[in-house]
C-alpha cells in the first residue's frame, strides 16, 4: 500500500482553488503516488480515475500542473511524494527483511485512533448508485477526447496499459509489477 504525503499547508496551499480544481489535483496526487508515476498523468487515462477532468486547464493555469502534450506534470507537492524509484528500493528492502524472519513491529492502536462505524448503508445524496452526488456535467471537448480510453485495463501496480482488455489479473509482464503479484498471492 502507497500513502500521498500531504502536509498540514496543503488546504492553504489549495485555498485559491475551485472545488473541482482541488478534488482532481489531490486525486491526482494519489493517483500518480498509487501507481508510481512520479506526477506524470497520461491524458488518455485520465477519465478512470478523475471526477472532473475539465478543471486541469484550472491547474495548469495556476501553476500547479503543466501540460506536456500527451500529459500533464504535477508540480504542485511533488516533492513531499516520495518517487517510484524510492518506494521501489523501500519494497525491495522489505521484501529482504520479511526473507530474513524480520517482522514489522507491532503498534498498540492509540484509543484516539479508533474510530466507529456508524454509517449507513443507504446515503439520500446516493442518487444514481456511483457514490457521486449530482448529474454531472455535459460532455466537454476533452471528456470527449478521453472517453475511448475507458474501458483499457491497466496493470495495478505500473499503471501501464494491458494488452488484452480481457485481462483483469491485474498486472502486466514488467519483473517488478510480476514481483509485486507473487507478493499479493501469498
Amino acid at each position: 500500500m502507497t500513502w500521498t504525503k500531504l502536509g498540514d499547508e496543503y488546504n492553504e496551499d489549495c485555498f485559491r482553488l475551485s472545488t473541482e480544481a482541488f478534488r482532481l489535483h489531490t486525486e491526482a496526487l494519489v493517483y500518480s503516488t498509487g501507481k508510481n508515476l512520479d506526477g506524470r498523468l497520461e491524458k488518455a487515462r485520465m477519465l478512470r480515475w478523475a471526477y472532473n477532468i475539465d478543471a486541469a486547464t484550472e491547474l495548469v493555469d495556476c501553476g500547479f500542473w503543466t501540460d506536456q502534450g500527451d500529459h500533464f506534470q504535477i508540480r504542485a507537492h511533488m516533492a513531499w511524494q516520495p518517487t517510484a524509484e524510492q518506494r521501489l528500493a523501500q519494497s525491495m528492502r522489505n521484501r529482504n527483511n520479511r526473507a530474513k524472519g524480520k517482522t514489522r513491529p507491532v503498534r498498540k492502536p492509540h484509543p484516539a485512533d479508533e474510530s466507529s462505524d456508524e454509517s449507513s448503508d443507504e446515503s439520500s445524496d446516493d442518487r444514481d448508485g456511483t457514490g457521486r452526488v449530482g448529474t454531472g456535467r455535459g460532455k466537454t471537448h476533452l471528456r470527449e477526447q478521453l472517453e475511448a480510453a475507458r474501458n483499457v485495463a491497466e496493470c495495478r501496480y505500473c499503471g501501464n496499459e494491458l494488452p488484452d482488455p480481457e485481462q483483469r489479473r491485474g498486472y502486466c509482464n514488467r519483473p517488478d509489477c510480476q514481483t509485486e503479484a507473487k507478493v499479493e498471492l501469498s
